[in-house]
């Protein structure tokens, strides 16, 4: 929301203490968004500060709903609950009320005595059970003119609104606008920042925070959480064959599929490429999570059919267990990825749970990978020959070479151990 004062229109004729309290108002109002508070928070505050300039009156804030249908109250702090309850849903048209109409027709409305007005009519029970006697309400418009909401001010008397109260009227309907608008922004910008494109899913960042406040949560329940990693089986393959597009549509199917399964109680991520992650809120007991994984399987069992092809896969789950495998957010993640490695390595299309082995295995392989470059360098690989006799003749064919590796501070390493890991990093091409 930019600083800016909203003009006085030409029309109405207000008094120098009149327009200054429109500029306080104005000048309150950009303090409180200047200081980033909750847009809610200031909405409530406009409405309030409304009613102290109007006596005997109460503020409101309607909007469309998501379907553009009906209007909900978005601010009313003085309005009581089962007021707004029955204002909720409210349908525009020329017998809605001052807020209903005014939204319908596109320009203010200022009824006087709501028990004699036809734009009334239909509200006569509302108008009669809350006291309501004169209602005035101004169309907020955030788009090409049109009006998308109201803000209403509604007086416990019959009473004609003077110029300057039009004139606080049309200035907070133009501000709640102006708020409206900034809100659709950082809601654009947030969702950009924190949800995946391609599936709709959080993004890793968003599922980290979620993940931090489930454990603070879970420290106080003495609950426990599940870290479930999921990784497809074999995805580059369907990339390399149908290409980018089709592998496109394969994980947003995937993803479809998996969130229609989960159900509530579960937070679903897409870290990377072809790599998911699932918070179990409440079920870190281990039977539960087997059920989890169980359901997940399944699904896979299944083929998936994209624009003709169809295409069957299969998918490694990791999990780790608060608070037994970690208790932070990036321990728990890092430890259920260790264990969808181990899935992977014990033949795919399985799950495995983290234990502290799997570390001490992904460590020592580290270490192995970075000791190989050292190890090159330093000519710690050597070639041992193996002799090859011909069955017939009892005679000497040719001889097999075999590499070893003299490391100086483990001794020999067998091929076995370090012939796998070199090949899987890329080591074995160097």
């Amino acid at each position: 929301m930019e600083a800016q004062v909203i003009p006085f229109r030409p029309e109405y004729d207000v008094t120098t203490e009149q327009a200054g309290k429109l500029l306080a108002l104005q000048r309150e109002i950009l303090e409180q968004v200047a200081l980033d508070v909750d847009y809610r928070e200031i909405l409530d505050a406009l409405c309030k500060s409304a009613e102290q300039i109007v006596a005997n009156a109460v503020a409101s804030i309607m909007v469309y709903d998501q379907a553009g249908e009906s209007l909900s109250v978005l601010a009313a702090p003085s309005v009581p609950p089962e007021a707004v309850a029955l204002l909720n849903g409210l349908v525009p048209g020329e017998r809605a009320g001052s807020c209903g109409t005014a939204v319908y027709q596109n320009e203010a409305q200022y009824v006087v005595n709501t028990r004699t007005d036809g734009r009334w009519c239909d509200l006569q029970a509302f108008a009669h059970d809350f006291s309501i006697g004169a209602c005035w309400s101004s169309p907020v418009k955030i788009e090409k003119d049109k009006a998308v909401g109201s803000f209403a001010l509604s007086s416990f008397e019959e009473r004609t609104p003077s110029i300057f109260y039009k004139q606080l009227l049309e200035t907070c309907a133009h501000i709640v606008g102006i708020l409206l608008i900034r809100q659709e922004k950082e809601q654009s910008l947030f969702h950009l920042a924190h949800y995946d494109p391609l599936t709709g899913l959080i993004n890793r960042a968003l599922f980290k925070q979620k993940l931090s406040s489930a454990i603070e949560y879970a420290v106080t329940q003495n609950q426990q959480l599940a870290v479930l990693v999921l990784d497809l089986d074999g995805f580059k393959d369907v990339n390399d064959s149908q290409g980018h597009e089709v592998g496109d549509k394969v994980l947003q199917q995937v993803a479809k599929n998996i969130q229609e399964d989960l159900g509530e109680g579960h937070v679903f991520s897409r870290l990377n490429s072809d790599e998911f992650v699932i918070l179990a809120g409440s079920l870190g007991q281990p039977l539960s999570v087997q059920l989890l994984i169980g359901k997940i399987l399944a699904l896979f069992k299944k083929k998936i059919l994209i624009e003709g092809y169809e295409f069957t896969l299969s998918i490694s789950i990791g999990v780790s267990l608060f608070p037994e495998d970690g208790l932070s957010a990036s321990d728990l993640m890092r430890n259920a990825d260790t264990a969808m490695h181990a899935a992977k390595v014990a033949g795919r299309g399985c799950a495995r749970f983290y234990n502290e082995d799997l570390t001490n295995s992904v460590k020592y392989k580290m270490d192995l990978i970075t000791d190989m470059h050292s190890a090159l360098a330093r000519g710690d690989f050597v070639l041992h020959y193996q002799p090859q006799y011909c069955q017939r003749s009892n005679k000497l064919a040719g001889v097999e070479a075999l590499v070893r590796w003299q490391h100086p501070e483990k001794g020999l390493i067998p091929p076995n151990d370090f012939i796998p890991i070199a090949e899987e990093s890329g080591f074995i091409q160097e």
